[in-house]
């Protein structure tokens, strides 16, 4: 942890306004772009960009008051990762009108999402004080009637829209789903394992649509100035990205494969939870908030692994040999070009450990390229503390995507000791169509072989 509250409270009053000045939406022959315009008043300002490859796959140009909803809300999404260089206290919205409604539930989001962010820079402030957002946009200069409930009715959707993320659960979701050739996978910032884990489940390019999310260079060049920095909720950006998705490709349902385990915070006593986006909390807001903005017509936006914890993904997955030698689960290794993984970080620890009770030991070093939990079991290895800290005998849990202590400790625990009961859990705090949670009972029910 660094103690940035000086820098904080400095910048605050150094740059007080962030502005979101608009956004620009281009169609191609076979892809959508999305440009963002945003500003840090005095400082710099900012223009990232997104582009949805959608290959060969037909798409659906909505009409341009569903289009530009969309895409404002990507953008409301998207900020966050630039406003948090001055975290101003005053947020104004240029470029389309916003109620005290939809203020109040980006507050939240805003707030939760970036516990970690203000955790780990010892950032002390409440909800109501840590940002105002304004409307200023000016509906005489509108050139589009912006209005809420855009989505028409009477159109027909089908199939799934499925991100691949290439870590074990999104293959365990491209698994038990049925194939459909109205199915269809979706990747940000696709790399090979990705790739991979959906060609193995069957899906060709044809069958794939990919996500270019590039970030602004002045962002980058303030980071390196020793700006604040830190994490955001992506899995928000991803939700209003893979939701106007659903939309351009005319997909009914979003289906991620976030798992109860998301829910735990990383802080005990604390709402301070690396996944709060990927939290059935966030989810079922999601679901609200898109009901009332975007009408109640499809795409449908949950999590088919919702009610598994960890242990039951792990077993699950390690049913499927196909996928063992090409999935990934580390950031660290994320940011080379093969994308291998690192071996010091607490997803790969995690992920070796949660593994272990369904692989035989061999065969998890040969897919991690070593022994991790040997490792983590030597006082000497960096493994060591981080082992403790999945444990729960740390300060806080790693600030990764990694599952509940209980899960970790039942892992470790001796296989005559252990409870199997957890593996048969359901929980019903869902959001799952009948048709899907079908599908995860009958699968529990024939393969949990444990007594």
């Amino acid at each position: 942890m660094a103690d940035n509250s000086a820098k904080f409270a400095d910048l605050r009053d150094k740059y007080p306004r962030f502005i979101y000045h608009g956004y620009e939406l281009h169609y191609d022959a076979d892809s959508v772009t999305l440009r963002f315009d945003f500003e840090i008043d005095g400082l710099a300002d900012f223009h990232p960009e997104i582009v949805i490859n959608m290959g060969e796959i037909p798409f659906f140009m909505p009409n341009s008051r569903t289009a530009d909803l969309l895409a404002f809300h990507i953008g409301l999404i998207e900020l966050l990762s630039y406003w948090k260089v001055s975290c101003a206290p005053i947020v104004e919205i240029a470029c389309a009108p916003i109620d005290e409604n939809q203020i109040q539930w980006l507050k939240k989001l805003y707030y939760n999402g970036l516990g970690e962010f203000f955790y780990v820079n010892n950032i002390n402030i409440s909800m109501s004080d840590f940002m105002t957002i304004k409307s200023t946009f000016n509906a005489d200069n509108a050139s589009n009637n912006r209005s809420n409930n855009a989505l028409a009715s009477g159109i027909s959707y089908n199939g799934c829209l499925i991100p691949v993320g290439g870590g074990k659960d999104s293959c365990v979701t491209l698994e038990l789903l049925p194939q459909n050739a109205d199915n269809y996978c979706v990747i940000v910032n696709p790399k090979a394992p990705a790739l991979e884990c959906a060609h193995t489940a069957g899906y060709g390019n044809d069958r794939i649509i990919t996500i270019k999310r590039r970030i602004c260079g002045k962002l980058l060049d303030l980071n390196a100035e020793g700006f604040l920095n830190g994490h955001t909720p992506f899995s928000a950006v991803l939700a209003f990205i893979t939701y106007f998705t659903a939309v351009l490709t005319r997909r009914k349902y979003v289906v991620l494969s976030n798992e109860s385990s998301a829910n735990e915070a990383n802080v005990a006593g604390t709402k301070i939870n690396h996944q709060y986006s990927k939290s059935y909390e966030f989810e079922r807001d999601f679901v609200s908030y898109a009901k009332r903005v975007f009408g109640d017509g499809q795409p449908y936006y949950f999590s088919f692994l919702r009610p598994l914890n960890e242990l039951q993904i792990a077993m699950i997955f390690s049913k499927f040999p196909q996928y063992h030698n090409v999935f990934r689960s580390c950031n660290a290794g994320s940011k080379g070009e093969k994308w291998e993984w690192c071996r010091n970080c607490p997803k790969c620890l995690f992920v070796f450990l949660i593994l272990s009770p369904f692989l035989p030991r061999e065969r998890m070093i040969e897919i991690f390229g070593g022994d991790l939990l040997a490792e983590a079991e030597n006082p000497n290895s960096p493994l060591f503390s981080t082992l403790q800290e999945l444990q729960g005998r740390g300060t806080a849990k790693p600030f990764e995507c990694v599952g509940t202590f209980d899960e970790v400790n039942w892992a470790l625990s001796d296989e005559k000791s252990r409870d199997y009961s957890v593996l048969k859990q359901y929980d019903e705090q869902n959001g799952l169509p009948p048709e899907f949670s079908a599908i995860l009972h009958d699968f529990i029910g024939e393969q949990n072989n444990y007594d």
